[in-house]
């Protein structure tokens, strides 16, 4: 191995481990001298615009180089990691699908208890007058409205939250640490030879391939899309207890009251 000794002039930081970890940048012509070659290269890096169309401009580079070099966009240099990335994409995607689906059940669950706890009400305000489907919309409103609540609350909470996700990591670290040595206090005065445990970034660089913490952006195209979904849910399962309602007939209600 050929070694030399370089003055290090600034150190930087992408924000992704492997290259902060292992990346080194030294002038064209010492890395030429050390390596062996002189007045030559072993690859040349294209920038574009918009690093999202790199497989197609890598495609036109490859046509117009009559495919006599090794063309490859940024997408093949970490094809698994990318993948990977892509199937938890989609798993917190399926998770989240659940989520909102047991959230809408439960609103629907909780109205039609309700429903139950109120049809002697609902009898008496029949047999005052009022039709079925005026029933049926008073418990459809209820559930939409709480479903809005619900989901405007969501969506200002999450957008929060993504936005100082590394923040809450921290103090909760910060907190769950408070807690050990809480408990490993009496321990430690004891014996000396006992430390307290440190609790670990909730995200390690090793592992995680990020050296600034969690990465987040919030797309408001999904925070729409997912609201919008989360809301018509809530409607959709709010016409149960509504139904339910409107099909008391109060002669059967009010019998044995």
């Amino acid at each position: 191995p050929q070694k030399t000794t370089f003055t290090i002039k600034g150190i930087y930081k992408t924000g992704y481990y492997e290259y902060d970890s292992k990346m080194v940048i030294v002038p064209l012509k010492t890395g030429q001298a050390m390596m062996g070659y002189e007045g030559g290269v072993t690859g040349v890096a294209v920038k574009i615009n918009n690093f999202f169309n790199a497989d197609k401009v890598a495609k036109d580079i490859d046509l117009s180089l009559k495919q006599f070099y090794n063309v490859m966009p940024w997408m093949l240099f970490d094809r698994n990691f990318f993948q990977a990335l892509h199937t938890e994409k989609l798993m917190l995607g399926l998770i989240l699908s659940f989520i909102i689906l047991i959230a809408a059940l439960n609103i629907a669950s909780s109205q039609i208890i309700f429903v139950k706890d109120k049809r002697r009400d609902i009898a008496i305000i029949k047999t005052l007058g009022l039709r079925p489907s005026n029933v049926a919309k008073v418990f459809f409103l209820e559930g939409a409205i709480i479903g809005g609540v619900g989901t405007i609350l969501g969506v200002i909470f999450g957008i929060l939250l993504a936005s100082y996700v590394n923040e809450t990591l921290e103090f909760i670290r910060a907190f769950l640490q408070s807690i050990v040595s809480i408990i490993w206090f009496i321990p430690t005065h004891i014996s000396p030879s006992i430390t307290v445990p440190i609790v670990p970034d909730f995200f390690p660089p090793d592992i995680y391939y990020v050296s600034n913490g969690l990465p987040s952006i919030v797309r408001f195209s999904q925070v729409f899309m997912v609201a919008s979904i989360s809301f018509l849910l809530s409607v959709l399962f709010a016409i149960i207890p509504a139904y339910i309602a409107s099909k008391y007939k109060p002669a059967e209600v009010l019998r044995y009251e």
